[in-house]
């Protein structure tokens, strides 16, 4: 029920993308199939990288949860279920892990896919003449390694199949910040121990920070998107952690996945990632 009520939430939501009056013409909404498909496909993908390892280390787990909400993508993102004890740093480290990087690869082939389609109009489009998407390192990247523009003259934009790229790389972003229940900290937490819990009170600082510099000198452009997640990576650190019954800790192999992993997730952070262009 979840999962069909964000498909009709992130098709109304990408209705408002292509600039299409669906109380004018309700059948048109399924024109925005494309961008519906290609926000839930990296969320789905993403939470599916965790349930298969989860199987595979024989940890219990749901499949994910849809979160509908009527904003401007349709959703509030996905979940899955863990009710089981995590049996192995190791095991900590794949089941975190496995989310971002199964996550990075949707976002890119959505980016591929949506930097080569043709532009669509906005002039229908009040959500898009309102809002300015910051693309990330990693979405810039690829469109300037297919020679494909991300801006275009007035009147069009990007086609809103890259927004969903957009999500892929931000929701990316997000869950690998190292606190709480949010990947970054299972993986953090599976590479150096308990340590990470000093991590718990710096990511809430720099966050804030960030919303300072952009009070200060982008006139506090997405300065309230950063003050919201300082304040709920407040209240993530104070949830806590995964402990693992087996405390070994995990090969040079895994590290190195880790590290890399954590600078993918750099490539995602853009410190204006949306803002009012009003």
């Amino acid at each position: 029920l979840l999962f069909f009520a964000t498909v009709l939430t992130t098709l109304f939501a990408g209705s408002r993308w292509y600039g299409i009056d669906v109380l004018a013409e309700p059948v048109a909404l399924f024109r925005a199939l494309p961008f519906a498909v290609s926000v839930i496909g990296v969320l789905a993908v993403h939470e599916l990288g965790h349930y298969v390892l989860s199987r595979y280390h024989g940890v219990q787990a749901s499949l994910p949860y849809f979160i509908p909400l009527p904003n401007v993508i349709g959703t509030l993102g996905a979940v899955i279920s863990m009710n089981d004890n995590m049996p192995s740093r190791r095991a900590l480290f794949d089941i975190g892990v496995a989310g971002p990087l199964a996550g990075l690869g949707a976002t890119v082939v959505v980016t591929v896919v949506g930097v080569s389609l043709p532009p669509v109009e906005t002039n229908g489009s009040a959500l898009v003449n309102q809002l300015e998407l910051g693309y990330p390192l990693l979405v810039q990247g690829i469109a300037a390694l297919l020679g494909q523009p991300l801006e275009y003259g007035a009147g069009q934009m990007v086609n809103p199949v890259v927004v969903g790229g957009w999500v892929g790389a931000f929701v990316t972003f997000l869950n690998l910040l190292p606190v709480g229940q949010l990947d970054g900290a299972h993986v953090t937490r599976a590479l150096v121990g308990d340590r990470v819990s000093l991590l718990g009170k710096v990511v809430p600082a720099v966050l804030f920070g960030m919303a300072g510099y952009l009070v200060v000198f982008e006139n506090g452009r997405a300065a309230g998107l950063w003050v919201v997640w300082g304040a709920l990576t407040l209240v993530f650190s104070r949830v806590g952690g995964v402990t693992p019954i087996d405390e070994t800790p995990v090969g040079t192999r895994r590290q190195a996945i880790g590290a890399l992993t954590l600078v993918l997730g750099l490539l995602c952070f853009t410190p204006v990632p949306v803002a009012l262009t009003g």
